[in-house]
């Protein structure tokens, strides 16, 4: 499951409680990258880029529509 947010405020704690059920959190490449968010380190955070080129494309083909 993918839990879609802008927000800079999730706690760690939240993020930890998040992968211990499954759930990955998707967040702008800003907020993953940035020092002032716990989002760095956190497996289960990832980046829409990522989520759109790697869950979407590609372990999903059918549900992208080719060029």
């Amino acid at each position: 499951m993918f839990l879609a947010t802008v927000d800079d405020r999730v706690s760690s704690t939240a993020i930890d409680d998040m992968g211990n059920q499954g759930i990955h959190l998707v967040v702008p490449e800003s907020l993953k990258g940035s020092n002032e968010t716990c989002y760095k380190n956190k497996k289960n955070v990832i980046t829409f880029r990522a989520f759109f080129d790697e869950e979407i494309s590609f372990k999903r083909p059918g549900c992208v529509e080719p060029e």
